[in-house]
């Protein structure tokens, strides 16, 4: 198999990447482990900061989280049996975190790559890279039992 960019991991950020690249027209193959229910339902962090909500936002990937997503613009303090409210959004112009599971986030990024078409190869750990300084990089991985090669131009 041949691709542009191979990328090992089908989490957020493997995901977020193989979308963006795919937004400008570089193919990519990415390869997990762990099979797509697996990494479906693993449990990551919950909040998203400012920067990965613009983001998600930017590539398109936003609908859900802007729906069912809990901005969060400040905290409580409590000591001394009292409380303070730290205005977040006030001390940093604006920005927030969004309550957002990281799970859900890449159950949003693995439908928005199928749609386009995407290759996500799941139960295909990596046993190796090779070349990678190389104008030939590659990947050696297994699938179904058997070793297989993934050449990349990148």
């Amino acid at each position: 198999m041949r691709t542009q960019v191979g990328i090992i991991g089908s989490g957020p950020a493997g995901l977020l990447l193989s979308r963006i690249l795919a937004q400008h027209g570089i193919e990519s193959v990415l390869l997990e482990r762990q099979s797509r229910a697996y990494v479906e339902a693993r449990i990551r962090a919950g909040v998203l900061e400012q920067g990965t909500v613009n983001m998600l936002r930017d590539c398109g990937v936003h609908e859900r989280m802007d729906r069912e997503g809990i901005p969060h613009e400040g905290f409580a303090l409590a000591f001394s049996g009292r409380s303070a409210r730290i205005d977040m959004a006030g001390h940093t112009g604006g920005q927030s975190v969004m309550v957002y599971g990281q799970t859900e986030v890449t159950k949003d990024l693995i439908e928005a790559r199928l749609a386009e078409g995407g290759i996500l190869k799941y139960e295909c750990p990596a046993v190796a890279v090779e070349d990678f300084g190389s104008d030939k990089p590659r990947i050696i991985y297994e699938e179904a039992g058997q070793q297989k090669v993934l050449r990349c131009d990148f």
